[in-house]
């Protein structure tokens, strides 16, 4: 066994665990369905009850976070712009090769002016490490959005609104977290310059630029509240909120990037930079959390009132950032494309004789 700990106790092991807990249960595989359906039945349980929970506190959350309702706009008034990114990529047995697209347009209400720009760029390398790999594509996402954002706001908008956060999760992305490649460091920090860079020039340019993220799995509210942990913000917004309204802000975890202190140390002027969180209903279904910049808090009414306006009534979002979301996904299609590219460029350098070397550029077992 292992050596004994400093204090002296031996080291437990993971079997007492098994022996008392049971956390799975052995069956015949005919039993198997009839196992998953229980499994099931107790998962329901416990999503009911978080819902009722969720249910019972709906005054309260209204009241504390002062909920209100976006009147509607004029549309037409409104000149913005949106950025997305597209990440996709292969598991090749050589490592995984990520794929990266984003895509900027500037709209008058619903309607595109002119024509989308977009970008991408050559990844630095083949990544062993999956994990590292699928991180720098979202960096460089985030990079490239921020980028194609600053040459949106020379062409004098009004609002921009970027696919995703204004503040890079350290929890995500920390270097101090695990050991990464010098290619990582080096775009996480250009992606944090290009951040920078970008609101910055948003406050200055008195344009207001928003994150807007999709997918809400943040506790905003429950911490804030002091709430049951189980409850997140998706689930306290949907049960609490109506279309159309939208919470006063609230602060962004200490986990996320201190956006001012990182604009001061890389040479920045930080006032104004801090985000903040807003979580706004755009239709029946759909809750997001908008994340804010100081210097746009006192035009909040305003932003969400644009954003709201624009809404699609099918999905909730704003009709010009689902635009540029559809131009910047990156389909399977668009994926087996670049992929049989990069074989066919490696095939010729190697030659048609070296068959057992083409072999380190096939995908891994269960791609496609």
């Amino acid at each position: 066994m292992a050596p004994i700990p400093k204090h002296g106790r031996r080291q437990r092991t993971l079997e007492p665990y098994l022996e008392t807990n049971r956390p799975y249960d052995v069956v015949s595989y005919a039993e198997i369905q009839g196992s998953l359906r229980k499994m099931l039945v107790q998962n329901a349980k416990n999503i009911t009850e978080i819902a009722r929970i969720a249910e019972s506190l709906v005054d309260t959350v209204r009241k504390v976070l002062q909920v209100k309702e976006a009147p509607p706009l004029d549309i037409n008034s409104i000149c913005s712009g949106a950025v997305d990114a597209g990440i996709n990529g292969k598991n090749l047995l050589v490592g995984f090769c990520p794929v990266v697209v984003a895509v900027g347009s500037i709209f008058r209400g619903v309607s595109m002016r002119g024509i989308p720009i977009a970008a991408t760029t050559k990844l630095a390398r083949i990544y062993e490490d999956e994990e590292e790999g699928r991180k720098l594509a979202n960096l460089v996402g985030f990079y490239l959005q921020f980028e194609l954002g600053r040459r949106l706001i020379e062409e004098g908008i009004d609002l921009l609104i970027v696919d995703g956060p204004l503040a890079l999760s350290k929890a995500q992305y920390s270097t101090l977290s695990r050991k990464y490649s010098s290619s990582f460091i080096i775009t996480y920090e250009e992606a944090m310059r290009s951040l920078l860079s970008l609101l910055s020039e948003s406050r200055d340019a008195g344009v207001l630029t928003v994150g807007l993220v999709k997918r809400v799995r943040s506790s905003i509210m429950p911490r804030t509240l002091g709430l049951d942990s189980r409850l997140n913000d998706s689930v306290l917004a949907s049960i609490a909120m109506k279309p159309r309204e939208y919470t006063e802000p609230l602060p962004l975890p200490r986990d996320w990037s201190d956006i001012p202190a990182e604009a001061n140390w890389r040479g920045f002027f930080g006032k104004g930079l801090r985000p903040v969180a807003v979580f706004v209903k755009g239709n029946s279904k759909r809750v997001y959390r908008l994340e804010v910049p100081e210097y746009a808090v006192p035009k909040l009414d305003y932003i969400v009132r644009a954003l709201t306006s624009l809404a699609d009534p099918r999905s909730g979002l704003p009709v010009p950032l689902a635009h540029v979301d559809r131009l910047a996904r990156i389909t399977e299609q668009a994926s087996n494309s670049a992929y049989l590219r990069l074989f066919r460029e490696v095939m010729l350098r190697l030659g048609p004789s070296a068959a057992q070397l083409l072999n380190i550029v096939t995908l891994q077992h269960g791609e496609v």
